[in-house]
């Protein structure tokens, strides 16, 4: 079994604390907070299949990666009085699943099922959070679902890109090359 290389990428970005939303985000928010929609409705979301094996550890220490590169992914919902803030000092724990239906005859219905539940669940505290069904010995279905307060449009393609890169990178033991923090 292959186990990632450590790299102290905490070392790589400072702390942040509790920032106060964008305009941008504010506005966003107080329209969920007004209308019948909620984050569900309000969120980037995304289904892949890939034609491999996904090791639920190297994913999850890629994502551990990216969203210490890329800290706003990784923030929290905080209320500061009435004022909606990011809050990057909470540690919590990557919201990551895994789903293994290689024996289940049912399986295109189960993950189905799942992908929906998974999709309409609220990304109301932890902006981000992912998934990964094991449809076969070298299929899986990955899916990806996260706040338009902390990412949307190309920023979402960027991302999955980049985490595919680190995912490769760890897979193949090579070190990584992160660049400045975004």
């Amino acid at each position: 079994m292959h186990k990632p290389p450590t790299q102290n990428v905490e070392a790589m970005v400072e702390p942040l604390g509790t920032v106060p939303f964008n305009a941008f985000q504010k506005e966003l928010w107080l329209g969920c907070q007004t209308s019948l929609t909620d984050y569900a409705e309000t969120s980037t979301r995304g289904i892949f299949r890939v034609a491999k094996n996904i090791s639920p550890v190297i994913l999850r220490e890629a994502v551990r990666v990216v969203l210490r590169h890329m800290p706003v992914l990784g923030a929290t919902l905080r209320q500061n009085g009435a004022e909606p803030c990011l809050d990057f000092g909470a540690a919590h724990d990557i919201d990551l699943r895994t789903l293994d239906l290689r024996d289940d005859p049912a399986r295109e219905a189960t993950v189905q099922r799942f992908a929906e539940s998974f999709l309409d669940e609220s990304v109301d505290e932890l902006f981000v959070r992912y998934a990964i069904i094991r449809m076969a010995e070298s299929e899986c279905v990955f899916l990806f679902k996260c706040s338009h307060l902390v990412l949307d449009g190309l920023g979402y393609f960027f991302h999955v890109s980049f985490l595919a890169e680190v995912y490769s990178a760890l897979l193949r033991g090579e070190p990584l090359d992160l660049g400045e923090p975004c």
